[in-house]
């Protein structure tokens, strides 16, 4: 049973795609790669689309419910996401907020439905929530950036191991 499942019945797939990459490289390759290694050979790698998150362009492609972008919530959650987290965090937080590795092409303006940040009326120390399937953050009024940063890595690490239905 295993060998079916891993070999055998993959083996049509796998040779259309190793046919189809010989095609665009004129070599043979070896399969199978990583995820992210064929990603990066299909699409290109997406780190380019990360430089663009300014809190100007952010704002530009996201929508606040019950939030004014004056908020000090929404402030920090800017500064953090634009200045403060790397790559990999970006990506955890995309991971987290639309359940892919990865952007669009064309980035976080291309996330249909769009990106919606929604204020989370709880306890303070609750985590903020996110809605995979519709792009929400459902993010509480912290009072600070420090708390607010602890609260959202400690939420984009809970959705690295699962996720819940609530």
């Amino acid at each position: 049973i295993c060998n079916h499942f891993l070999c055998d019945g993959i083996s049509a797939s796998q040779q259309i795609v190793r046919n189809a990459m010989q095609s665009m490289t004129h070599k043979t390759l070896w399969l199978p790669f990583y995820d992210y290694e064929l990603e990066m050979l299909v699409i290109g790698c997406n780190e380019h689309r990360f430089e663009q998150w300014t809190p100007r362009y952010l704002q530009k492609n996201t929508k606040l419910q019950q939030y004014t972008w004056t908020a000090p919530v929404i402030v920090h959650l800017l500064d953090v996401l634009c200045n403060e987290f790397d790559i990999k965090q970006k990506r955890e937080f995309i991971r987290f907020l639309t359940g892919s590795l990865s952007l669009p092409i064309g980035g976080i303006s291309k996330l249909k439905p769009r990106l919606t940040i929604s204020r989370f009326e709880t306890q303070s120390e609750s985590l903020p929530h996110a809605t995979t399937c519709r792009h929400i953050l459902r993010l509480p009024p912290y009072q600070n950036k420090h708390t607010l940063k602890k609260k959202l890595i400690q939420a984009m690490n809970h959705a690295q191991i699962g996720f819940f239905l609530s």
